[in-house]
């Protein structure tokens, strides 16, 4: 991985944002001779209309957002991968992209409310409480309670099951902000251990609790 800095991953989203509208350019071309797309083509050209119009919004927010700068830098050095790399494997999966995006406005706005327009993106919110909150850990059905005060704060349908928090649970894994402890995930009984240590954490922490004293420490410690 190249000396990671500011500099590096703001071109890296740019680097991913203009990969990913060429391979939705290359598909609007290969499907421009078909008089009638079959249903797989029409879902393969939405689903990378969906990407792109989400990547679009996240690239849009880095390069106009030094907190969110700050946020991508400590997440990329959190992962310890490539960021470009990164960044795509991200992408890949539409779900995990538009609640990346939701974490990263939240820091760049230094706040979040639950968004009735994107209720998936939303999902990500109960770990902003959790991190705010400062709690060691919590476990999936804890991580969906959450989820359920907020959905019924917005007069919406709380979920039965867990795939909404395993699908949030996992992006906030793979982020590293969240560690696997113990109990039958399929179940709803996976137990976790948020990640206090980490730098990325503190900063997300010191940005909704406005602590700005340690916000800009860790703003100054980046290259």
């Amino acid at each position: 991985m190249a000396n990671l800095s500011k500099a590096l991953v703001v071109n890296s989203i740019n680097n991913v944002a203009s990969l990913l509208s060429t391979q939705l350019n290359d598909i609007k071309q290969r499907l421009s001779d078909i008089p009638r797309l079959s249903t797989n083509e029409e879902k393969e050209l939405k689903a990378a209309q969906t990407k792109v119009k989400y990547f679009d919004y996240l690239a849009n927010l880095v390069n106009n957002s030094n907190k969110a700068q700050s946020a991508l830098y400590y997440v990329v050095k959190n992962t310890k991968t490539d960021s470009d790399d990164l960044l795509k494997e991200i992408a890949t999966n539409s779900y995990s992209l538009n609640k990346f995006g939701f974490v990263l406005k939240s820091i760049a706005d230094g706040f979040y409310n639950y968004d009735l327009s994107d209720m998936s993106a939303s999902n990500i919110m109960a770990i902003l409480d959790f991190i705010k909150e400062n709690k060691v850990k919590f476990t999936m059905r804890q991580y969906r309670d959450c989820m359920t005060a907020h959905k019924e704060k917005a007069e919406k349908k709380a979920d039965t099951g867990f795939t909404q928090t395993n699908q949030a649970i996992k992006l906030c894994e793979r982020l590293g902000i969240v560690t696997y402890i113990s109990g039958k995930i399929s179940l709803g009984y996976g137990e976790y251990k948020i990640n206090h240590d980490s730098d990325l954490v503190k900063y997300l922490k010191s940005v909704l609790t406005k602590d700005k004293e340690a916000q800009s420490e860790l703003d100054l410690a980046i290259e």
